[in-house]
């Protein structure tokens, strides 16, 4: 790794985020860990670098947090803990709804890397909305928690044959986002896509032997400039340590009375957020969703994911109950060994799966009610239903709708050249309370349920 000018020309710094940053920074300082989540799609679960037996220790985020071992947590005893939630083939709409389940219980998140800029192109591309709606809605959820965490755009670049493809979610909308939120960009499209005369050329070292994913270098040098940024903000902090000779920490303060800390019965977030880029789809946002997936970002752990949707299966008929399926493993996943040379993906998925027509299955889902000051400015106590699935190249069809309204069901299509996460709004406007959620196959073809989400109706 080097730290050359194309590569330093690659991070886009942000005020907000910084400063959201050197609060983190200051708090190591005082010896408080650093917990780090990574929200992605497969290029952050290690997608391409498997099949090249390549050590996972060398992914982008785990240079980073090796970095802080040896050289911040000596000096402060601050430990930088990694929260993997990145799972193949998923993009941010996934993790609007579902992020929290996937995290450990209490886990407050103090800096997020985001790496959707593939995925979410790849997805929405032809969509009627903005390619960046699903990452908006997703960066205002984080920004909004209670403890303010510091958000980083990881913008690595798709590539065909080992040929970047430049067109990717940056140019579409994820640029306004930084702007708008104040995120500091790390990107490689500003090297691998910086001039003409090298589009269309190869570039054999920067991708996996798929042609398709990020290479051990192309992570050794999104970890190059993270760290560089990092270092450099951490020694800006230390200058004004020294020359104020103490460390001030800022940090979120409940609301108290009479010296007693009082909490609401509603979720905490914070609010002072900058008006959405896309305001015009306000009503497709989710603040304070719930989900129900089977969808996980780890399947060598028996933790019991932490679900926030009461769902609970009422009627199956030609469905089996399928979990921890692997995404592209080869071996078993008793063989991983966390802190040896490691060679496997973690990340897999379950839920519901039927390959033949006419199997049906019918879950029970409680809404629960919100309490009219629980109620968000602009919302009504009525949710929108949605579902995941996960596409194959076998895929089959299936009609979902909810209680008695069969007419008024959605067809959805599971088959897929490539395996992902895709999801879609079932009902809108569903009053809180108990609701019954049918799938019926329609065609022969492997079709998996792998997650029932709600989120508020806007006015």
């Amino acid at each position: 790794m080097n730290s050359s000018s194309p590569w330093n020309n690659g991070v886009i710094q942000r005020n907000h985020t910084t400063k959201r940053l050197t609060e983190i920074i200051r708090r190591a300082l005082n010896g408080e860990n650093v917990n780090i989540a990574i929200m992605g799609g497969s290029i952050s679960a290690g997608g391409g670098l498997t099949f090249d037996n390549e050590d996972l220790r060398g992914m982008y985020y785990r240079v980073f947090s090796d970095w802080w071992q040896k050289t911040v947590e000596p000096l402060t005893g601050s430990v930088a803990k990694l929260h993997n939630l990145a799972v193949g083939g998923t993009s941010s709409n996934f993790f609007a709804f579902c992020y929290s389940v996937l995290l450990s219980p209490n886990t407050e998140m103090n800096l997020v890397f985001l790496d959707f800029t593939v995925n979410d192109y790849l997805q929405f591309r032809y969509s009627k909305f903005p390619m960046a709606l699903s990452l908006e809605q997703l960066t205002r959820e984080i920004l909004s928690e209670r403890n303010s965490p510091a958000v980083m755009f990881i913008n690595f670049v798709h590539g065909v044959s080992k040929i970047p493809m430049c067109e990717n979610l940056e140019v579409h909308g994820q640029k306004m986002l930084a702007q708008n939120y104040g995120i500091t960009a790390f990107s490689l499209r500003s090297f691998l896509c910086s001039s003409p005369s090298v589009k269309w050329k190869k570039f054999p070292k920067m991708f996996t032997s798929d042609g398709n994913h990020a290479s051990i270098l192309a992570h050794a040098q999104m970890a190059l400039m993270i760290i560089n940024h990092v270092r450099q903000l951490m020694l800006s902090v230390l200058d004004r340590v020294i020359r104020s000779k103490e460390v001030i920490v800022t940090k979120f303060s409940l609301p108290t009375e009479d010296n007693k800390i009082t909490l609401s019965d509603c979720p905490l977030k914070l609010s002072d957020l900058p008006e959405s880029v896309f305001k015009s789809y306000r009503h497709d946002f989710s603040e304070h969703p719930l989900c129900f997936t089977q969808i996980t970002p780890d399947c060598t752990t028996n933790n019991t994911i932490h679900q926030t949707l009461q769902v609970t299966e009422i009627g199956n008929i030609g469905f089996q109950v399928i979990q921890k399926v692997s995404i592209n493993q080869r071996s078993p996943l008793n063989q991983i060994q966390p802190f040896q040379f490691q060679t496997f993906r973690t990340d897999g998925y379950g839920g519901w799966k039927s390959q033949s027509a006419n199997s049906m299955l019918e879950l029970e889902i409680l809404i629960p009610f919100s309490k009219p000051e629980c109620i968000l400015e602009g919302t009504t106590p009525s949710r929108n239903v949605a579902v995941a699935v996960r596409t194959n190249g076998y895929g089959g069809t299936a009609l979902l709708w909810l209680n008695e309204y069969e007419e008024r069901g959605v067809l959805i299509d599971t088959s897929s050249m490539f395996g992902h996460t895709k999801l879609l709004t079932i009902a809108r406007h569903v009053i809180p309370g108990r609701h019954v959620l049918s799938v019926r196959t329609q065609t022969p073809g492997t079709f998996i349920l792998s997650g029932v989400m709600i989120g508020p109706t806007y006015k």
